[in-house]
């Protein structure tokens, strides 16, 4: 597969992912918190999986440095995004969130020397504005709080874990970059996890086994989704994948029309003509950027 291929797939996948996240945080009862810490719990398996059937070499002090901390900045990044949901109307973060392939951008021209093409770059510009148009109701200027300041700063923790992958890979292989950066993801959050690992039994109590599971089987997917995305960073530059993943909010999209016309009532709501409208120009845009960031 060539890593736009992967790229999309990566978005595919986690856009599933987002709609059973979706699914979780409004069928039952259950703290944001939670989807974050049974990313944590699948985080040690398989990297402990991978470190006990796979020779994966021991890399140099540096290189163990770099990869804790790119997984400490992807635990940060994704709880930022939940301290910034929770203070602040989501059609406000969304559009910000869609701006870490700039960051990306930025540091990884700066640091691992990535430089892409007067047109490669307009390309990566299309789908970050299709990505934001189709997300959002209404663009309007936010207010700068907190919750706005978190999503910045998971934006760019982020865009560090990303710059780090890209490095590591150029060390040693896919999957051992894969491990050493889930293994740390998951010691970074470890204060967190005992402090709030109560919530699993509560959860549990309030609402049975069923949501756990799926939580469970969500986050492995999620997982994945971020494997073929390193796997699609190993053959191409990070700032292209990183942009090519913005078609996402498309796959969105589209489950989201397939189950409004197929299940009505289990997905209310109505679209709007403009709002469809706008949405389809959208969706016109991230097809270009997809077109040009190749040619």
């Amino acid at each position: 597969m060539t890593w736009i291929t992967l790229s999309i797939c990566a978005a595919l996948i986690w856009a599933i992912s987002n709609l059973i996240d979706k699914f979780l945080l409004t069928t039952w009862s259950i703290r944001p918190i939670l989807p974050v810490l049974a990313i944590g719990i699948v985080d040690l398996i398989v990297s402990t999986g991978i470190f006990v059937f796979y020779p994966v070499p021991l890399l140099p002090v540096p290189l163990l440095l770099l990869a804790f901390l790119a997984g400490a900045c992807y635990f940060f990044n994704m709880y930022l995004y939940f301290y910034a949901v929770k203070g602040e109307d989501i059609s406000t973060v969304v559009p910000l969130l869609y701006l870490s392939p700039l960051w990306v951008a930025l540091i990884a021209h700066f640091f691992l020397g990535e430089s892409l093409s007067t047109q490669q770059y307009f390309s990566m510009c299309l789908l970050i504005a299709g990505a934001i148009l189709i997300s959002v109701n209404s663009i309007k200027i936010p207010r700068f709080n907190k919750a706005l300041f978190a999503i910045v700063l998971a934006c760019f923790c982020f865009a560090i874990n990303q710059t780090i992958t890209k490095y590591l890979l150029e060390h040693t292989d896919t999957l051992s970059v894969f491990a050493y950066i889930r293994a740390s993801a998951f010691l970074a959050m470890l204060p967190l996890f005992f402090i709030n690992f109560k919530l699993f039994s509560e959860c549990n109590r309030q609402n049975g086994a069923v949501p756990l599971q799926i939580m469970l089987g969500n986050a492995g997917l999620n997982l994945l989704g971020l494997f073929v995305f390193v796997t699609a960073a190993n053959i191409g530059y990070i700032t292209l994948v990183n942009a090519l993943v913005a078609v996402q909010p498309f796959f969105v999209l589209s489950f989201v029309l397939l189950f409004h016309y197929a299940y009505p009532s289990l997905l209310k709501g109505s679209f709007e003509k403009a709002s469809l409208l706008k949405k389809v120009l959208a969706i016109l845009l991230m097809f270009a950027g997809v077109l040009l960031i190749h040619q």
